[in-house]
């Protein structure tokens, strides 16, 4: 298969932050291209190896997984610590048929996405927590008003659950 062009590839990187709700929780946003084992950010074209090099925060579980993509677009997070802050690395894997054909990789900051969040959080929504497939909370987030009950809604693919607290309806 062949590449994108190379300014195309850059154009869509810069403009990843102005896809999501105009927040800067993104620190950083890659694409892996599995069969040339390339990975493009706004710094340039680097093999996997070297991009290694430089990025040497991101966990050995998602590097293994941008080495060897899965078949299903799976996505993966795992959290980390960057000088005092925490970040969540975050892979998207995205197929063309059965074959992975991209790999997005983001680097989130926790604490602009939780403000993020909260910014956008529905009237009538108190507070809503993400959690991992482990049971983890990744963030929680809340609006300030008082929760009484809450629910849930699971991701099919990641196993990502999103809990939403909210006040207790009045009796009718």
């Amino acid at each position: 298969d062949q590449l994108p062009d190379a300014l195309e590839v850059k154009n869509i990187i810069s403009e990843f932050p102005y896809y999501s709700d105009g927040s800067t929780a993104y620190d950083s946003v890659c694409i892996a291209f599995p069969e040339q084992q390339i990975i493009v950010n706004r710094w340039g074209w680097f093999s996997y190896e070297d991009f290694y090099r430089f990025a040497e925060d991101i966990p050995q579980s998602i590097r293994d997984s941008i080495d060897a993509p899965s078949s299903l677009g799976t996505v993966q997070a795992e959290p980390v610590r960057i000088q005092g802050a925490s970040y969540l690395w975050i892979l998207q894997t995205m197929n063309t048929g059965m074959k992975p054909r991209i790999q997005i990789v983001f680097l989130v900051n926790i604490a602009r996405l939780r403000q993020s969040i909260e910014r956008a959080l529905p009237g009538g929504v108190a507070a809503i927590d993400i959690l991992d497939a482990n049971d983890n909370i990744v963030v929680s987030a809340a609006s300030g008003a008082a929760a009484q009950e809450s629910a849930e809604v699971s991701a099919l693919i990641s196993g990502w659950r999103y809990r939403l607290y909210y006040p207790k309806a009045p009796p009718r």
